[in-house]
């Protein structure tokens, strides 16, 4: 099993945060509680736009982090084209061809 959390530190940040509810507090602590031990039947891949907000317990449970820089010039232009390609252009084709 694999599970996957986008935008983990909306949730898993830091508890020294004056900001954090009650709610989200709990969450954290329950979170954290399950996620103690290793496991070989699971995976947990996280993303975070801003790692250095998670909290310390969820670093000490992580195995590897890896940064993957912004894109640059060059690949968001290469981006561009191929979702231009697949939602634009190739629609236009399709219904042209149906037409």
């Amino acid at each position: 099993l694999i599970l996957f959390v986008d935008e983990a530190d909306a949730f898993l940040r830091k508890r020294t945060e004056t900001q954090m509810s009650e709610d989200m507090r709990s969450c954290l602590n329950a979170f954290l509680y399950r996620t103690g031990e290793s496991s070989k039947n699971m995976m947990l891949v996280m993303a975070s736009n801003r790692p250095d907000h998670l909290d310390w317990a969820i670093n000490d449970r992580l195995d590897e982090m890896v940064e993957f820089p912004l894109p640059g010039l060059d690949e968001r232009e290469q981006l561009l084209q191929l979702y231009y390609k697949i939602y634009v252009a190739d629609l236009v084709e399709k219904r042209r061809y149906r037409g």
